[in-house]
């Protein structure tokens, strides 16, 4: 599409007002603050197919799924959680989770309390305390 054929939502009246601005006029338009829209979104399909749906439409799994790909995300920052494992399945945690663990804990700390083996075994831990 070349910038010419575009329209970007402006109505053909406003396109033609707008040649007949005054300066201060589009100053004051140059200076509109647009807030930022976040959206959240998981692909709930399995493998090769995508079917993204908003956090809000999400199973309580899925938003911690999502969720927590965000707080695995670059960051050089320690991670602390506390169970993360809570409404994640095993198979999750085993295939995704884990993986994400072992590549980024090259470069960063993580503290998790978790009553679920998987993550500290199979994520190669470098220490493991255990509490009574």
């Amino acid at each position: 599409m070349r910038c010419a054929d575009a329209s970007w939502g402006i109505t053909p009246t406003v396109a033609d007002a707008l040649p007949r601005l005054s300066t201060e006029q589009v100053l004051q338009l140059e200076e509109i603050e647009l807030p930022d829209l976040i959206s959240i979104e998981l692909n709930t399909a399995h493998e090769g197919a995508e079917t993204f749906r908003a956090l809000d439409k999400l199973s309580t799994g899925q938003q911690c799924t999502a969720i927590l790909h965000l707080l695995l995300l670059q960051n050089l920052d320690p991670l602390l959680m506390d169970q993360p494992e809570d409404n994640l399945d095993n198979a999750f945690i085993a295939d995704r989770i884990v993986t994400e663990l072992r590549s980024a804990k090259i470069a960063r700390q993580f503290i998790f309390a978790t009553h679920n083996a998987n993550i500290p075994v199979f994520g190669d831990a470098e220490w493991i305390g255990v509490l009574r």
